[in-house]
């Protein structure tokens, strides 16, 4: 659970590199405030490329699902910006999910090649990932990042 005051910033570490397509987060409050954030991979913890920039929630119960597409990353850091107008977070749960059928080449049946069964995907966890640091803006700006 994240609750903060200030624009956070939170690094998951895999225990190897995973393959992700999804990323689930579950706000708090999110029926009354709408969060931003934005989404980086890495694969050596160095350097990191955006991967879903702008996301924000969509002011519902419950958990949300976002897509990345097809990412390879042993970390993943999400740049939680807050809500508009005073900067507040709060989040319960946040999953990483890989759709099983993104990663598996389809297999064509029947002379036009027609994939069955494409519109069947599951999701399971990516795996677990391991909060390795937690920065908010204060500090990121004391650190001179």
């Amino acid at each position: 659970i994240l609750n903060s005051n200030k624009v956070e910033t939170i690094v998951f570490e895999f225990a190897e590199p995973t393959k992700i397509t999804d990323l689930l987060i579950r706000f708090a409050g999110g029926v009354i405030n709408t969060y931003y954030f934005d989404v980086y991979t890495s694969v050596d913890g160095e350097n990191y490329t955006c991967v879903y920039y702008g996301g924000q929630n969509s002011n519902g119960l419950g958990d949300e699902v976002f897509t990345l597409g097809l990412v390879e990353a042993k970390y993943i850091k999400i740049v939680f910006n807050g809500e508009i107008r005073n900067d507040k977070l709060s989040i319960i749960d946040v999953k990483f999910l890989t759709n099983q059928s993104l990663l598996e080449t389809p297999k064509k049946k029947g002379c036009k090649g027609s994939i069955v069964g494409s519109l069947l995907a599951t999701a399971t966890l990516a795996g677990a990932a391991l909060v390795l640091k937690r920065k908010n803006k204060k500090e990121e700006n004391e650190l001179g990042e």
